[in-house]
Formats: structure tokens, C-alpha cells, sequence
């Protein structure tokens, strides 16, 4: 509900349900906020006429079926309408100074009626029903465009769009990469999911840095020569075979090739600024990466590789991917220093072993192997993820270095006993198989994981308690070492009995 609304105020954001029937009286409001209140009708807000200094209105996220009554505020420079049920564009060629307008997420089906907003800037339409690109013409001062998950089939009357720096039509129904040869200050391409099947058309967008071409049917790399400041080149989920033409790609930064047919890692030599690297389905050897030593993150998932090697110059490497591979061995990894995230589940490794050198770990992926044992793990002292589900264990053990742990997997093994817990005090999520657990674990389980370490620290108390006895029995220690340590042990119990699920 509205409070203390004073007349000089500039900015206003209502933040009940209901409906809007009088929100303002001060005529020198500049921003109103009036998201997420089920408005159906422009016509419920009250005195909205007489806002006539206002520059932004939200209305977003209501249910608003026809955009009207906005006449008198002439001033507006930035209006959301998205997520509403909008079907068509009108009654806005009185805001002629509006520079964004956001219109997505809703029922559209043309393009239509903007002819007088010639300072418009920002056009974001995506998620309608709009077919085909038009009337656009006097929109020269548009910079960024936005189209995405729309029924579109082809590029066209984009010409007087000369400003344009950013489109994005991705999630349409386009087989072709033309008429864009106008569009010469373009830095982000965006043309995902569609169905296109050559690169082409793109010789005159030397200022392109960003090209998104995820989801089509492209078979190779080919006409980007002219690109030479692409920073960006996204091809995953094509049917490209081979890495090739990418000689005069010197400065990108991003290469992502993951979901194709390409069985060899080459041709990559050129690539020294290289920070992220995703290659696949069908690459049985890594090799061809020593120069690209800038390198932070390697992904190499859903290969068909077999041995860790060739990794040692990429020094840089903070996050490596070789999951769903057909490693059997963790190995060669002693010089990537700076990882913190390794990712190697789904392949056959039996044993955990030669991590002790990649002590900045935080994330530690071997879910879906074949591993038994918990162990070598002691020097991970940053470790915040580990994930282990889907292996062969039997036994909580070896974590007691690891205070840093915060998400702990252990579902789908064979482990029946809650216990070696009680150090990781930062312990949020922990899963296991309930099913498969003692009773009394599984009581204690289903409280959480707070209960948990309490439970483990109270176990361990009382395998001390027998460790002393024992020590009573053949030495005769002081009982009142033993009083101490009982009294210990029965205010965790009291602790855990009062711990609620």
C-alpha cells in the first residue's frame, strides 16, 4: 500500500495485490513501479493522466490486455509492458521521447505502430507471436533488438537500422544469415536455435564481437575471416566435424564447439588469448593445446578420451570438465595449481588419488565411477562441493580436513551407517540413501544436516568414552577424566534430542 506520498516525490513503487484505483496526486513524479499487482486495465490507475513529468513506468508482469490511456505522458522515456497479455502494438505515437520499450512475453503478432518513436533505443519483443520482421524503418537511433522465440523465418527490413550493436533472434524458424550487410556497428549476433546450415553473409560486421550460432545445423566454420575482433564464437549442438578457419580469429576469447562430430583437437595454435575452450562429442585424445596458455576453463565433456595428459602448460586452468569420458585413472593434473573445479563423473575411475597438488579445489565432481574408498583428500582444505553419488562406498571416512565443505553427495552407494562427520562444521547439503540406512541413522538423517554432525560428534564421543575405559582398566587413569568427557558426551546428546526436523 501507498504511504507518505509527498508531492515533490520523483519516484513511487506500489507493492500491494489488488486493484489500482487512485496511486498518486504529485505531478512530479518521475518513476512509478506498479510490477506484479494483477492490473487488468491501464484505465484502473487513477490520475496516471496527470503524470505528465513521469520519464519510467513499470507495468510488467500483470495482465494488462490493451496498452491505452498513456497519451498525456509525453516525457516517458522508458516504459515496461513485458509479461502481460498484450496482442497488439498502439496508442504510443504521443511518446515520442521513449528510448526503451519492453513489450516481451506477450501475445504479438506484428510489428506495427511505432513509427513515431524515432528516439527509441532499446526494442525487446521476444517471446510473442510475431512472423516477420517490419516497419522498423524510422527506428535509426535503435541500438539494441531483441527477437528471440518468436515464428520468424527470415532476416529482412533491418537496412535503416544502421546503429543497431545488438540483436538477438535467436529461437525463430531462420535457415538463412542475410541482410545484414548495413548493420556495420553489430557487436552481438544472436541466432540460436534455429535452422540454419552455412555461415555466410557476414563480411561487412567487422565489429562484431559476440556470434551465437547454438542449436542449427551448421556443418562448418567457414567465411569469419573478415571477424577479426570476434571475441565469442558459440557453435555447440551443431553437426560440425572438423575446427578449421579460425586463423584470423586472434583475439577471441571463447570457443565453444561441445555437441558436435569433431574428433580431433587442432588448428588451434593461433588462439593465445583463448579463455574458454568446449569442444566434443567424438575427441578420444587430448592434445594441440600447449599454446593456449591463457586458458581458464577447458571443457571437454562426452568424449571419448581415455587418459588425462597434455594438460601440464595450461597453468591458468581454473575450471576443467572431462565428464562422461572413459578415464580410469586421475592423473597428470600436478601442475594445474590455480583449479577450482574439477569435473570427472561418469567415466571408470576406481580410486581417488594425485589431487594433493590442486589445493585452491572448491568443487570436486566424481560422481558415476567406481570408486569404494574415500581418501587422499586431506590437502583439499578449500573444497566447498564434493560429489561422489553413484559409486561403491561403504563408509563415510577421511573428510575430517575438510572444514570447508558445505555440499556433500553420497546418494546411490552403499553406505549404512552415518558417521566420520563431525569436523565439517559448514555442512549444508548432504545426501544419501535413506532407504539403506540404520534406523537410528535414518531418524537421525531426516532432521538435517545440523543433526547429523551432531550425531557424528556424539558417536565419536563415545568411542572415546570406550577408548578411556579400556585405558582405566589396564592403567588406571584418574576417573575424573572420565567424568569430564561423560558430561561432555551428554550435553551433545541433549543438544541432538532437541534438534527438529
Amino acid at each position: 500500500m501507498c504511504k507518505n506520498v509527498k508531492s515533490e516525490a520523483e519516484y513511487l513503487s506500489v507493492d500491494y495485490n489488488g486493484t489500482v484505483r487512485s496511486i498518486v496526486t504529485s505531478k512530479n513524479l518521475k518513476q512509478l513501479d506498479l510490477s506484479d499487482l494483477g492490473i487488468q486495465d491501464i484505465a484502473e490507475i487513477k490520475n496516471l493522466e496527470n503524470l505528465t513529468q513521469l520519464q519510467v513506468l513499470y507495468l510488467g508482469r500483470n495482465e494488462v490486455s490493451e496498452i491505452k490511456n498513456l497519451e498525456n505522458l509525453i516525457n516517458l522515456q522508458h516504459l515496461v509492458l513485458n509479461a502481460n497479455q498484450i496482442s497488439k502494438i498502439e496508442n504510443l505515437e504521443n511518446l515520442t521521447q521513449l528510448q526503451e520499450l519492453y513489450l516481451d512475453y506477450n501475445q504479438i503478432s506484428e510489428i506495427q505502430n511505432l513509427e513515431n518513436l524515432t528516439q527509441l533505443q532499446k526494442l525487446e519483443l521476444s517471446n510473442n507471436q510475431i512472423s516477420e520482421i517490419k516497419n522498423l524503418d524510422n527506428l535509426s537511433q535503435l541500438k539494441t533488438f531483441s527477437l528471440h522465440d518468436n515464428d520468424i523465418s527470415e532476416i529482412r527490413n533491418l537496412d535503416n537500422l544502421t546503429k543497431l550493436e545488438f540483436i538477438d533472434l535467436g529461437n525463430n524458424q531462420i535457415s538463412e544469415i542475410k541482410n545484414l550487410e548495413n548493420l556495420k556497428l553489430l557487436s552481438a549476433l544472436y541466432l540460436y536455435g534455429n535452422r540454419i546450415s552455412e555461415i555466410k553473409n557476414l563480411d561487412d560486421l567487422t565489429q562484431l564481437l559476440i556470434l551465437y550460432l547454438d542449436f542449427n545445423k551448421i556443418s562448418e566454420i567457414k567465411n569469419i575471416e573478415n571477424l577479426t575482433k570476434l571475441k565469442g564464437l558459440y557453435l555447440h549442438s551443431n553437426a560440425v566435424s572438423e575446427i578449421s578457419n579460425l586463423e584470423n580469429s586472434k583475439q577471441l576469447t571463447s570457443l565453444f564447439l561441445g555437441h558436435n562430430n569433431i574428433t580431433e583437437i587442432k588448428n588451434l595454435e593461433n588462439l593465445i588469448q583463448l579463455q574458454e575452450l568446449s569442444l566434443g562429442d567424438q575427441i578420444s585424445e587430448i592434445r594441440n593445446l600447449e599454446k593456449l596458455k591463457q586458458l581458464e576453463g577447458l571443457n571437454l565433456g562426452g568424449n571419448q578420451i581415455s587418459e588425462i595428459k597434455n594438460l601440464e602448460t595450461l597453468t591458468k586452468l581454473q575450471r576443467l570438465d572431462l565428464s562422461r569420458n572413459q578415464i580410469s585413472e586421475i592423473r597428470n593434473l600436478e601442475k594445474l595449481k590455480q583449479l577450482q573445479g574439477l569435473i570427472l563423473d561418469g567415466n571408470q575411475i576406481s580410486e581417488i588419488k594425485n589431487l594433493e597438488t590442486l589445493t585452491k579445489l572448491q568443487r570436486l565432481d566424481l560422481s558415476r565411477n567406481q570408486i569404494s574408498e574415500i581418501k587422499n583428500l586431506e590437502k583439499l582444505r578449500q573444497l566447498q562441493r564434493l560429489y561422489l553419488k553413484e559409486n561403491q562406498i561403504s563408509k563415510i571416512e577421511n573428510l575430517e580436513k575438510l572444514t570447508q565443505l558445505k555440499t556433500l553427495f553420497l546418494d546411490h552407494n552403499q553406505i549404512i551407517k552415518i558417521e566420520g562427520l563431525e569436523k565439517l562444521s559448514q555442512l549444508i547439503d548432504l545426501t544419501l540413501d535413506s532407504s539403506l540406512l540404520l534406523e537410528d541413522d535414518k531418524e537421525i538423517y531426516d532432521r538435517g544436516s545440523k543433526a547429523v554432525i551432531g550425531h557424528c560428534k556424539y558417536q565419536n564421543l563415545l568411542e572415546q568414552l570406550e577408548s578411556i575405559q579400556k585405558q582405566i582398566n589396564t592403567s588406571g587413569l584418574k576417573l575424573s577424566d572420565l567424568q569430564k568427557l561423560k558430561k561432555r558426551a551428554e550435553e551433545i546428546n541433549k543438544k541432538i534430542k532437541s534438534i527438529k526436523s
